[in-house]
């Protein structure tokens, strides 16, 4: 019996400790970092022009070319290099916000592969 109303009293606070994490209020990134929908665009183009190089549709022919080519994506969204770096540290040191940000990129590049 007692064994029983400890694992109900445990199972119980489980519950309480996990329902509490899931009302945590969601992470705002602050103003000297990329928005959500634009670091999802700056990654979307990153991926998309790794894919090219990987299916050889982006020549490259050195080791300083692959960087020549982020730099592309990057003054194309007008940032530096330094503003996407210190962007991808923040959404690193917070994994939810990230993960959320890939989840659109994936669904956003399977749609777009569906309708080729």
């Amino acid at each position: 019996m007692q064994q029983n109303v400890l694992i109900c009293l445990l199972s119980l606070s489980l519950f309480l400790l996990a329902d509490c994490r899931s009302h945590s209020p969601e992470v705002v990134p602050p103003s000297t970092v990329l928005s959500k929908d634009s670091m999802l665009s700056v990654l979307t183009d990153l991926q998309l022009l790794e894919a090219g190089i990987d299916l050889g549709l982006v020549p490259i022919t050195g080791a300083t070319v692959r960087p020549d080519k982020q730099y592309a994506v990057f003054k194309k969204h007008g940032i530096s290099r330094a503003y996407y770096d210190s962007s991808l540290v923040f959404y690193s040191a917070h994994p939810e916000l990230l993960s959320k940000i890939y989840e659109k990129l994936i669904s956003d590049l399977s749609k777009k592969q569906a309708e080729k």
